[in-house]
């Protein structure tokens, strides 16, 4: 199995100190997984672009 590298960008890093403490390791956990299978059921592909997907974690999206 491949695994893919998950790169996060300052801004990502800095975005996550204002998100509830009790989201953030949901997100991680969910970011992480990608890693395996960079495409499960729930994401989606963003509308008029080319290679940007999203994905809905509670309140927050993850592109």
């Amino acid at each position: 199995m491949v695994l893919y590298k998950i790169l996060w960008k300052k801004s990502a890093e800095k975005d996550l100190k204002n998100i509830p403490h009790k989201l953030i390791n949901r997100i991680i956990e969910v970011i992480d997984s990608l890693s395996k299978n960079p495409l499960p059921p729930r994401v989606r592909k963003i509308t008029g672009s080319v290679n940007l997907y999203r994905l809905r974690i509670g309140d927050y999206r993850i592109i």
